[in-house]
């Protein structure tokens, strides 16, 4: 089984040691939590845009870098559960229009727990929220300019659930030119990729 877009986080959780079960969070456009930052129209919101792309690029011969925040709702997870692990699939986007839809460049990129809260429809990169590097997960370099990610963020997750949930950030490692990572949001069109 493939699992589809950004907004996927797979738990494998177990209830007082007794039994074990997954749970998968997927949620659409209308439900996902995340937006892209982008430093050249630093007050504008992409919380809509179908793309979660991380860049360091250039814009008519400016520095332009791309970030993107996501959050997921836990609610679903039983009362004293105990997380045995935790990954984000983060799906390459074929219908992006940026990059030629393809991963480019040494594009090594840090997952981070964000530590305060913000919202969807407003997050622009002038006001982006505070994050965390301890236990950052660094994704290596890709392997094929259209693959997917999986990133265990198994203790990421573990500081969520015991200093509370803002979701992740996602950054390149060095945001020299020329680097992307080119992936779908929860508002992608075609929710099969």
């Amino acid at each position: 089984m493939k699992y589809l877009k950004i907004a996927l986080l797979c738990f494998s959780v177990s209830c007082f040691a007794q039994n074990q079960d997954s749970l998968f969070l997927q949620p659409n456009g209308a439900l996902g939590k995340d937006a892209m930052v982008w430093n050249i129209n630093s007050t504008t919101n992409y919380g809509s845009n179908h793309q979660a792309t991380l860049t360091a690029w250039t814009n008519g011969g400016s520095p332009s870098f791309k970030r993107f925040y996501l959050e997921f709702d836990y609610s679903l997870l039983p009362a004293g559960a105990i997380i045995d692990s935790a990954f984000l699939f983060f799906n390459h986007n074929p219908a992006a229009p940026s990059h030629s839809a393809q991963h480019q460049g040494s594009n090594s990129y840090w997952v981070r727990r964000v530590t305060t809260s913000w919202k969807e429809d407003s997050i622009t990169w002038a006001n982006v929220p505070q994050s965390d590097t301890l236990h950052q997960v660094q994704v290596p370099n890709f392997t094929s300019n259209t693959q997917d990610y999986e990133v265990d963020v198994t203790q990421l997750v573990a500081d969520q659930m015991q200093f509370g949930n803002y979701g992740f950030f996602m950054r390149l490692v060095n945001e020299s030119t020329f680097r992307a990572v080119v992936c779908a949001s929860s508002d992608a069109a075609d929710s099969t990729n």
